[in-house]
């Protein structure tokens, strides 16, 4: 994952106006990469 499509830019510009826990996470390695994107109609964000 070493460039962004302007695909994730759009969503992080409509996660950007809700509270930190609600932020989209990535995580990559070598041979792949994970996006996950909170339910922004449940109320707790992310539980980790």
């Amino acid at each position: 994952m070493e460039k962004k499509g302007k695909r994730f830019d759009k969503i992080q510009e409509e996660y950007s106006h809700y509270d930190k826990v609600y932020s989209p996470y990535v995580s990559s390695s070598s041979s792949y990469f994970s996006l996950i994107l909170p339910d922004l109609l449940f109320k707790g964000g992310v539980v980790v």
